[in-house]
């Protein structure tokens, strides 16, 4: 059981009385349910290249979090030299909903299966 000391004041008929030292639980963090997915992030991204800083930005948890679960399910570094491929500059845009770029979009959301929103006009 953990206790935080904080400052608090009784307030009496005629004057306040400061009390320095009030010991108050201090609440335990809550346990982290790692999903597969988060799982799959971690790996892909450090196979990547990326810094613990930049993958436990994007799941929203701490470096230390990430760190340990990196560890645990087996998240290793690229090997020295290693470069990703860069993408092709010379590729056509897709189009606006696109087969691909819309599954990926809303793949694992309520939209899934949906067809792209057609275009409406603008009056």
């Amino acid at each position: 059981m953990f206790f935080v000391l904080t400052y608090y004041v009784i307030y009496t008929n005629y004057f306040r009385v400061a009390c320095w030292f009030h010991p108050v639980e201090a609440r335990m963090p809550k346990k982290i349910t790692w999903t597969d997915a988060q799982d799959s992030q971690i790996k892909r991204m450090r196979a990547l290249g990326k810094t613990w800083d930049t993958i436990a930005a994007t799941l929203a948890v701490t470096r230390w979090t990430v760190i340990d679960r990196g560890r645990r399910i087996g998240a290793r570094p690229p090997p020295p030299g290693f470069t990703p491929e860069p993408e092709d500059p010379e590729r056509p845009p897709m189009r606006p909903g696109d087969p691909c770029s819309w599954g990926a979009i809303t793949h694992g959301t309520a939209l899934q299966g949906m067809p792209y929103p057609p275009r409406l006009p603008i009056r």
